[in-house]
């Protein structure tokens, strides 16, 4: 680096140029070198915690790879359950049609009441319900199972 200082004493402007008023501030010449002899544990710590980054962020991938595999099981699961379900309830609504049909023949030829038919005329309309929500929880097990496993 280099460096150089003068300095002007006068009242007016119009001694600025004049040499009789010059004071010499100095001249300064120097080399400024900074070389890292000791660069402290710093740079250590910096590579230890990159390394800590690192392993934490393949813990994080190995967590949501897993996590991934057991939603998509367990979406898998419920599709196979509700398909189970379904199945029951469509067998009950057959049962229910059968036992309903009896008992309006019982009831035609006097063997049997109103409230037979009535009663089973009930537990139609309950498994047909009971068939409706099987039929929307398959339905949404399977859109669950396509969206776990990227089938769209």
């Amino acid at each position: 680096f280099y460096s150089w200082k003068e300095n002007r004493l006068n009242n007016d402007f119009s001694g600025l140029t004049d040499p009789n008023f010059r004071v010499p501030g100095g001249t300064v010449f120097g080399v400024n070198i900074s070389l890292p002899i000791f660069q402290g544990l710093g740079q250590r710590a910096r590579i230890q915690q990159a390394r800590l980054d690192l392993n934490k962020m393949e813990v994080q991938k190995k967590q949501q790879e897993q996590g991934y595999m057991l939603q998509s099981a367990q979406s898998s699961t419920d599709f196979t359950t509700s398909v189970n379900n379904f199945k029951q309830s469509r067998e009950s609504v057959q049962l229910a049609e059968r036992i309903r049909s009896q008992a309006d023949t019982k009831y035609k030829e006097g063997v049997g009441s109103s409230i037979e038919v009535i009663q089973a005329q009930n537990e139609l309309l309950n498994a047909q319900s009971n068939y409706i929500t099987a039929v929307m929880q398959m339905l949404n097990a399977r859109l669950s199972l396509d969206l776990q496993l990227n089938k769209f």
